[in-house]
């Protein structure tokens, strides 16, 4: 019997996503307690459990670290107290911009000034915008862009995948905003789907960030009615969620060993979790997948 082709609205496609972001957050919250709101995105998430604990080793960037610690806090202050795209939202997310940019211009080209300019670029994002105006997005685009480029030139596969997340976020943010610009639209769905695309062919190295992207695009390959391509990038998230959350030899430092396992983890819990969702909701039998994975594991 065919399976019903399903298409998903723009509004179901907009609920989906932000359900996925405070998920995400709700369980980085109970796996380690950071004072973070539920409302930022996994990848500065990724980052902040432990930002402090590497750089506040160094004497020198102790004073970095507080502003940047106090530039979280009015982040995080001003998500929780202020919606979307208001006055004080955006007025509130314009200081973290300010204390970010201070950071910058003191330290220069140091990793708590890279992580100050990625807090920068959440701060542009989540000031929001009003359906049919994408200026904070555009600065976020700006942003995300100079800390991927930053990423790429010391070779941190991992930060390089962050951005280009955040990238194909800002994109799918402007697509969903741009409805009475029906060709900027489409521009900025085709450009979320390359940054996509380009964070899943980093590989192994961009972590559980590679699934993370495989979801989105598959997200959007089931809106615009591809529910077959969708499916199948559904299904490898799924079972990606049994393999070896680490591939680092026994000779690894426990630290880098540790920081593997924390991403993977997060991968296991998040990205399988909301793959599996949305292949139900595909009408796909998710238990008989997991358990041809658990018989493959059995004879190998």
């Amino acid at each position: 019997m065919a399976k019903k082709k399903i298409k998903f609205t723009k509004e179901e496609l907009q609920r989906d996503e932000v359900l996925e972001l405070s998920e995400r957050a709700l369980i980085w919250l109970r796996m380690h307690g950071n004072k973070l709101l539920t409302g930022v995105t996994v990848i500065f998430l990724a980052w902040a459990a432990v930002i402090f604990y590497n750089q506040r080793q160094e004497a020198t960037l102790r004073s970095a670290s507080d502003m940047l610690y106090s530039a979280i806090q009015q982040y995080e202050n001003t998500l929780q107290q202020h919606e979307w795209a208001t006055p004080g939202r955006t007025e509130g997310m314009r200081e973290v911009v300010d204390l970010t940019q201070e950071i910058i211009d003191q330290y220069g080209n140091t990793p708590v000034a890279r992580n100050a300019l990625f807090l920068m670029g959440n701060a542009y994002y989540f000031a929001g915008d009003e359906i049919g105006s994408v200026g904070n997005t555009q600065e976020a685009v700006r942003v995300f862009n100079e800390y991927e480029e930053w990423a790429a030139r010391d070779g941190d596969a991992f930060e390089q995948a962050a951005a280009l997340l955040a990238l194909g976020y800002a994109h799918e943010n402007m697509y969903l905003l741009l409805t009475a610009s029906p060709e900027e639209a489409t521009q900025a769905l085709v450009a979320a789907m390359d940054y996509y695309n380009r964070l899943e062919n980093l590989g192994q190295e961009a972590g559980f960030l590679r699934y993370e992207a495989m979801n989105a695009r598959a997200r959007l390959l089931a809106f615009q009615g591809q529910t077959e391509r969708a499916e199948e990038l559904y299904r490898e998230v799924v079972r990606a969620r049994y393999r070896p959350r680490t591939e680092l030899g026994p000779d690894a430092p426990d630290v880098h060993r540790t920081l593997q396992e924390l991403r993977f983890l997060a991968g296991q819990f998040t990205t399988g979790n909301t793959a599996r969702m949305q292949l139900q909701r595909l009408g796909v039998d998710v238990e008989e997948i997991e358990d041809q994975v658990r018989a493959e594991q059995r004879a190998g």
